[in-house]
């Protein structure tokens, strides 16, 4: 079975008109493509980043609170919608980290609020948490932005238990203490 040719080599030889043909085309497709295709194209004075990180950050609430009395907790939709977010706000490192850090303290009011839940839930916040540190790592220049942030998610995971509340205030110094260095 022969291989497809890579997206690179097929629009290498596209005319300027037929490039932006398919990028108008594409952005058809979903609002997560044109939201992505508008961001890339706007310069950054130009764009709205702040409604798209709103729109997402509603999503992530709708998914783990949701509507009815008790929380919804659709992890897999909550970490779907950051993922996705991610990729649309790609050139915009901290907008990714504020819907990382947001995942992960709407989830640690969850646990706060109603008590006891699944393993895979704290999972999910720890593994959410890991990746906003390697993320500030990353792009160091953002830390003081979400400094006292972290320091009110660890207070807040004090009383947590099963591991959460440790790993949260061990992964959250470990940061801050790289940030010192």
């Amino acid at each position: 079975m022969a291989r497809a040719p890579s997206v690179k080599k097929l629009i290498k030889d596209l005319e300027p008109h037929e490039l932006k043909e398919v990028i108008v085309e594409l952005s058809k497709l979903s609002k997560a493509y044109k939201q992505f295709v508008q961001l890339f194209l706007q310069s950054s004075k130009d764009a709205n980043v702040e409604s798209v990180v709103t729109e997402a950050k509603k999503k992530i609430d709708s998914c783990l609170i949701g509507r009815g009395i008790y929380p919804k907790v659709d992890i897999r939709s909550g970490r779907k919608v950051v993922t996705d977010y991610s990729k649309v706000l790609k050139m915009y490192p901290a907008q990714i980290a504020e819907l990382q850090l947001h995942y992960v303290e709407v989830g640690t009011q969850i646990i706060s609020d109603y008590g006891d839940m699944y393993e895979s839930i704290y999972a999910s916040f720890e593994s959410m948490f890991s990746k906003f540190c390697e993320h500030i790592l990353s792009h160091p220049q953002y830390f003081e932005h979400f400094s006292v942030r972290i320091d009110e998610l660890i207070k807040a995971c004090e009383d947590i238990g099963w591991g959460y509340g440790d790993y949260i205030h061990d992964l959250g110094f470990e940061l801050i203490l790289s940030m010192q260095d």
